[in-house]
């Protein structure tokens, strides 16, 4: 036997599938933000390469999150020197850039940054600047 559609049923419809769309909508732009803040910080610090070695060398770069990135960078004392801070549109998108570069480009870091972390830092390490 076929039901008939009702005109609650057609608006639940109608709403799971707006739900999908929105969804979707935020998943690109999450993808956005995070290739964003990849390409962002990777041409910032291509363009600050290490006076020693020259190149970015990522070894020579902290990357970290936070909610107050201002505040983590005077805790690493790194206000004297190259550093960017970015936001995501999420923690999950900052934690996932900030592994991006820590495990894939080998640069300092450790994972953190507490539950409202939508902030990504990156400075240049020099003696001074502190890792912890």
């Amino acid at each position: 036997m076929l039901r008939h559609s009702t005109a609650k049923d057609i608006i639940a419809q109608e709403v799971y599938s707006a739900i999908d769309q929105v969804q979707q909508r935020e998943r690109i732009r999450m993808a956005d933000s995070y290739e964003k803040i990849i390409t962002e910080l990777k041409r910032f610090m291509d363009d600050h390469p290490s006076s020693f070695w020259g190149g970015s060398h990522y070894e020579d770069w902290y990357v970290g999150i936070a909610q107050d990135a201002d505040t983590r960078l005077r805790w690493h004392k790194a206000l004297g020197v190259p550093h960017k801070i970015m936001t995501a549109s999420s923690r999950e998108i900052a934690a996932a850039v900030e592994l991006h570069f820590v495990r894939r480009r080998g640069c300092a870091g450790e994972s953190g940054g507490g539950p409202n972390a939508n902030k990504v830092y990156a400075y240049r390490m020099k003696e001074g600047t502190t890792r912890e």
